[in-house]
């Protein structure tokens, strides 16, 4: 049966029940569940490697190779045992996949070979997808600020006045972190360890001047870590048109947990309504939390009164609560008409130039750099579903996160 929630390029955890229905012990059970096309079983960083090992196996005296074949040593008369294997899906799967187990023991032993038929859901820019016990977390920050020779610059800052808009100022680099041009910090607390991190960072390369040093490197950055300084080349880029663009890149390698972060030399001129920013967005493994559906999406769209952004997941039951993520560029604080909704839980203003701290610069405005932590009460039904609108501003929605209690 599914376990889990299935989304393309995520994981599925299917699960084989065994029972012995005979009268002696049975030994040596073995049960196989090949992967069928569009399928891998599920290795270090979701990555299907041949030379890496199975890490997705749950049921208790179950041992498996890396094909799908595992063995449990004895199943007594009367008893029966649940094996569980986590998949890697393909971006590529259709809307359905089956995997068709088979048995091998001696007399006594009896399983299904019912096959297993998985419904597989679709969501654009999905970078990550799996059911454990864990978290998504997330940090960021503005690498640019309006100028200090603006007599409402402070004001503005403090997220007081009536100029609290990026297009009401012409920008300034900031550079807290030692970058050759621009930097910033933030601090990233969690517990447990890393399953999957990923780092967007956004520009203007073509607003005003100063010009950005080199449009040409927007898909670079410098990223530094608890453990060391490490350029950063994008996975996606996605350029706007009027200059602005998208950049994401997996990280999962260099971030190890709690500590420092900064990021820098990030490419982005300083006119009139320039911005410049950048968030770590983080799913982690904690054995002491509740099992939760952790998906990381990049829309990397624009939204505007005509364009908005939506997904949905089909969940395998009803969810209430959960953790919400939201990466954004070029939320204005007086543009109050953005919203985000998830399955009957809403919040207004949702981009207004806010990103939880610790962080440096730390001003409560950062004038076009949004990372949105929410905690989701209130949802209803079987469907996750997400929209993000706006009546009166541009948006550029980057990513999207989410940990649903299930």
């Amino acid at each position: 049966m599914q376990r889990t929630v299935a989304v393309a390029n995520g994981q599925v955890r299917v699960q084989v029940t065994v029972a012995n229905t005979g009268n002696s012990t049975a030994n040596g059970v073995r049960v196989d569940l090949p992967a069928p096309t569009g399928a891998a079983l599920f290795r270090s960083l979701g990555v299907a490697t041949p030379a890496a090992s199975l890490v997705s196996a749950y049921g208790s005296g179950w041992t498996c190779n890396s094909t799908g074949s595992c063995t449990l040593l004895a199943l007594a008369a009367g008893q029966s045992s649940v094996l569980q294997l986590t998949f890697a899906l393909s971006p590529s799967v259709g809307s359905s996949i089956t995997f068709t187990p088979t048995i091998s023991a001696p007399i006594g032993a009896a399983v299904s070979t019912t096959p297993v038929t998985v419904a597989v859901g679709a969501v654009n820019g999905l970078l990550a997808a799996e059911t454990e016990r864990g978290a998504v977390v997330a940090i960021g920050n503005s690498v640019t600020t309006c100028a200090d020779t603006d007599p409402a610059c402070a004001l503005a800052r403090t997220g007081a006045g009536d100029m609290l808009n990026h297009l009401d100022f012409a920008m300034q680099h900031v550079n807290t972190a030692g970058g050759v041009f621009n930097s910033s910090t933030a601090a990233l607390s969690m517990s447990g360890t890393v399953s999957r991190a990923f780092l967007t960072w956004s520009g203007d390369v073509a607003q005003g001047t100063p010009a950005a040093p080199n449009p040409a490197a927007r898909n670079t950055v410098t990223f530094t870590t608890p453990a060391g300084v490490s350029t950063v080349v994008a996975d996606q880029l996605k350029d706007n048109s009027g200059g602005t663009y998208f950049a994401i890149a997996e990280v999962t390698s260099l971030v190890t947990g709690s500590g420092t972060y900064a990021v820098a030399d990030i490419q982005t001129a300083l006119g009139q309504q320039s911005f410049g920013g950048w968030s770590l967005v983080v799913i982690t493994h904690d054995a002491s939390l509740p099992e939760r559906f952790l998906m990381v999406t990049a829309p990397q769209q624009v939204v505007t009164s005509t364009a908005s952004s939506s997904f949905t997941v089909n969940l395998l039951q009803p969810a209430s609560t959960a953790t919400l993520v939201a990466v954004a560029f070029e939320g204005d604080r007086l543009f109050a008409s953005d919203k985000l909704s998830l399955s009957g839980f809403s919040l207004s203003n949702a981009f207004r130039g806010s990103v939880p701290a610790p962080r440096s610069p730390a001003y409560d405005n950062t004038l076009g750099t949004d990372v949105l932590v929410a905690s989701v009460t209130g949802m209803s039904g079987v469907q996750l579903s997400f929209n993000a609108v706006t009546s009166d501003d541009q948006v550029m929605l980057a990513a999207v996160a989410v940990a649903v209690d299930v």
